[in-house]
């Protein structure tokens, strides 16, 4: 299965929100945790490198896409 994560920022408040979507979903969904809102970028693409892990670990086919 492919899954498809992008990055948001919000550059009014900088926050960066991680959304996924699968191949069954029509719109993405907001990742929870430190994948979401997050102000700092490095515990957030920690928390983004460690997503993707997961997921390459589970068998999944993973669509990245950054601001």
């Amino acid at each position: 299965m492919q899954i498809e994560l992008k990055v948001n920022f919000h550059a009014g408040s900088g926050r960066y929100t991680l959304s996924e979507k699968t191949e069954q979903q029509s719109m993405p969904v907001d990742c929870k945790g430190m994948l979401f809102g997050n102000t700092d970028a490095v515990s957030f693409y920690k928390a983004v490198a460690r997503r993707i892990a997961d997921l390459s670990d589970s068998g999944q086919i993973v669509k990245y896409q950054d601001c």
